[in-house]
């Protein structure tokens, strides 16, 4: 079953995707990497911006900035498919990793794109996987916070009142 999206130029989108039937594949730590691996690749190839992400055991949230190259349903294609395939490798797996859609959001204006990075950042705290949102290894809040670019660089949009444009 085909999903027709609304695909809007110059605009920001938060992104969830789930694993397959829950599947817990990134407690594995090799499984983060292959797949920061992959983001970070296409982040390349396809000269998307990335300005919020965080893997959880069973899915990962992310805020992209798309360019001309691509949107986000071929950006999530690439990333989705390219990883399925070399972590199911790595496992020794043969199936589906990845639900075949995804949930995406336009980020429309400043406190939108706040509100979706704050929620980014706290979901593993919400999750008990860690007491304070900088103790988690795979999410952008390190970036913002502890200014470490050691997993994934993002791009860190300017959030201050003026700095990012209200779209609408």
């Amino acid at each position: 079953m085909s999903i027709n999206r609304i695909i809007l130029h110059d605009y920001p989108y938060f992104l969830t995707t789930r694993t397959q039937s829950g599947l817990d594949v990134f407690k594995n730590k090799e499984c983060c990497r292959l797949l920061i691996k992959d983001i970070a690749y296409y982040r390349k190839e396809l000269e998307f911006l990335i300005y919020a992400y965080v893997i959880m055991p069973n899915h990962f949230h992310w805020i992209i900035h798309p360019s001309d190259k691509a949107n986000i349903s071929f950006i999530m294609n690439k990333v989705k498919g390219h990883s399925s395939f070399v972590i199911n490798k790595y496992l020794d797996r043969k199936g589906k990793l990845w639900q075949a859609r995804f949930h995406d959001h336009v980020i429309r204006n400043g406190p939108d794109l706040r509100e979706k990075i704050n929620y980014i950042h706290k979901n593993p705290v919400t999750a008990d996987l860690v007491e304070v949102p900088e103790d988690y290894k795979y999410s952008s809040c390190r970036n913002y916070y502890l200014h470490d670019d050691s997993i994934l660089v993002i791009d860190v949009p300017d959030l201050s009142p003026r700095g990012y444009k209200d779209l609408i």
